[in-house]
């Protein structure tokens, strides 16, 4: 959906469609635009025309007749009418508050006539018809007042977001000067405004009417101070309107004192500072900004959410160092918040900087991770380790990450499937083979490496990358210098896991994974005819759990998958 026009450039694009048509074209395009309308609605189009035509302007409503008309809303509200009970409804097939939907309409009424006041310019009455009607929406919190079905705002047809902005702009107008504006629009912004009617930007607020503000160049400075002093900066909302004054005017000061003041959210704070001096063009001191706030890490275990936070800011300082310092900076990304994404950047970049290093650098990431999560308690960081390791061609560490005791768990599984497609490529040297792109193993392979996911977001792959992990993973592979008895030692690690994974889970009738026991009983059959001519792994799986029928249609579907099979 398009963002709504503020009433300053809705008027303005008007001006300027009205301005070259004289009486006759502008009464041709009426016309055009009322013969196409149908038929049931031409009666309600000439009933609108008719109040624009009336020559004489509409009543004022009185203040006292507004304000008295809202609060006696407010009273049926609290007294329980327009709410009967919390229930399931049968035709929307969810639950939802029950009641009188009457408050509907006349609640959007009541907003219409502090729109009209707001439009006035009486903004007294403006101001104080939409702080009432706001708390009457806030009244619907653990117990419902309204009745609705989903939410009281959703209900409603009028645009909160713009309603918001009409009663902070009416506040303005209303201060006695810049210091008390800036007071009262943070307070009611960022604590009375409900988080779906606060408008994302200052920009919204000047554009509820055709004329700027008066003394911005005062106001802004008051506005950045209280905005940091009210949270720090550490707010989404609070940095987008700290960045929208530095654009403004020119000043990052606020957002520098924002950043440097600890706390949760620091990191977004960092972001906003850094994104506003490259606004300006100053890529340099964004760069110095990102160091100073990476160095705050230093130390510690650098895993959860905390962490996670700044790896969003090391992965900005990457796009702006060179060199070496751009590699430690996605090395950092990557051990900070894992993915298959952040992954396939740190190999790029240390290739960009050094060919032929991206494996190296992908190994010395994989033991940071090691170190900064002691036990990599979290499946997720063992997995990531275990596709850098294999970057790396290090096999034998990523197989020390596969589990040794008979949980085939989702997070075990996850390791796994990432680990044991390559090895048993590795063992075979299924990458030569003139079938390679029709086995099961080039499918597993691509499947578990660019479909897993992140700790936190499940950013890993993007599909426009032009380079993904499976093709690094490949390119690796085709790579690998290792020994006859090496191979023939990663075979049989991988053997004995496959037995326990497949034992382990259809004993365990863990249906979700019969898909994947099959895939890797299928893999390990490629693997011995790429090798010896031949294998009956998978016919003697099927044979030893003939009794598990659905298993057996999984194995007939990977079967058919792969032309070696």
């Amino acid at each position: 959906m398009p963002d709504a026009l503020s009433l300053k450039r809705f008027l303005a694009e008007l001006d300027s469609l009205l301005s070259p048509l004289d009486e006759k074209k502008l009464r041709s395009v009426f016309t055009g635009y009322a013969s196409g309308l149908p038929a049931s609605a031409r009666t309600e189009f000439l009933g609108h025309l008719r109040g624009l035509c009336a020559s004489a302007p509409p009543a004022q409503q009185r203040d006292a007749d507004l304000i008295a008309e809202i609060e006696s809303f407010i009273a049926a509200v609290e007294s329980g009418k327009y709410y009967d009970g919390w229930g399931w409804d049968p035709e929307l097939r969810h639950e939802r508050a029950f009641g009188d939907e009457s408050w509907v309409p006349r609640m959007d009424t009541l907003f219409t006539g502090a729109a009209t006041a707001f439009l006035d310019s009486r903004h007294d009455l403006s101001a104080a018809a939409h702080r009432l009607l706001f708390g009457a929406l806030a009244l619907d919190g653990d117990e419902p007042v309204f009745s609705y079905e989903f939410s009281p705002a959703e209900s409603l047809t009028t645009d909160l977001v713009e309603a918001g902005a009409r009663w902070l702009r009416s506040l303005y107008e209303l201060a006695a000067d810049p210091g008390e504006a800036a007071e009262v629009m943070a307070e009611t912004w960022l604590e009375l405004l409900p988080h779906g009617a606060r408008p994302s930007s200052l920009l919204a607020v000047r554009e509820t009417l055709p004329t700027e503000p008066a003394n911005l160049e005062v106001f802004y400075p008051r506005w950045s101070q209280e905005l940091v002093e009210r949270s720090g900066g550490h707010d989404p909302l609070c940095g987008r309107l700290l960045r929208e004054v530095a654009t403004a005017t020119g000043n990052v000061n606020a957002l520098i004192e924002a950043a440097r003041k600890p706390g949760l959210g620091q990191p977004h704070a960092y972001l906003d500072l850094v994104d506003a001096l490259r606004d300006h063009g100053d890529e340099e001191a964004a760069l110095d900004i990102c160091r100073e706030g990476l160095g705050l890490l230093s130390g510690g275990d650098r895993s959860g959410w905390t962490a996670y936070q700044w790896a969003p800011l090391a992965e900005t300082a990457a796009d702006l160092a060179y060199g070496k310092e751009a590699v430690e900076f996605r090395i950092q990304a990557f051990t900070l918040a894992t993915s298959t994404r952040r992954l396939v950047a740190l190999h790029r970049a240390a290739e960009a900087q050094h060919s032929g290093s991206g494996g190296q650098v992908a190994g010395e990431a994989a033991d940071r991770l090691a170190a900064g999560a002691p036990g990599l308690a979290h499946h997720h960081l063992a997995n990531f380790r275990a596709q850098a390791l294999l970057l790396a061609g290090r096999v034998d560490d990523a197989l020390s990450l596969l589990p040794t005791a008979n949980a085939v768990a989702n997070g075990a599984a996850n390791t796994t499937l990432t680990v044991l497609p390559y090895v048993l490529a590795a063992s075979c040297g299924a990458v030569a083979h003139r079938d390679w792109e029709n086995t099961v193993l080039h499918a597993m392979l691509a499947a578990t490496a660019d479909a897993g996911h992140s700790v936190f977001y499940g950013d890993d792959y993007r599909a426009d990358d032009a380079e993904t992990l499976s093709h690094l993973l490949e390119r690796a592979l085709r790579e690998q210098i290792s020994t006859a008895p090496e191979r023939t030692a990663w075979l049989r690690t991988a053997h004995g896991v496959i037995d326990r994974w497949i034992r382990t889970t259809l004993n365990g009738k863990q249906r979700a994974l019969y898909g994947d026991a099959a895939r890797l009983a299928a893999a390990l059959t490629e693997t011995g005819i790429i090798l010896d001519g031949e294998s009956v792994y998978l016919g003697g799986v099927i044979d030893t759990y003939r009794r598990y029928v659905a298993f057996r249609r999984e194995a007939d579907k990977v079967r058919r998958e792969s032309v070696l099979l």
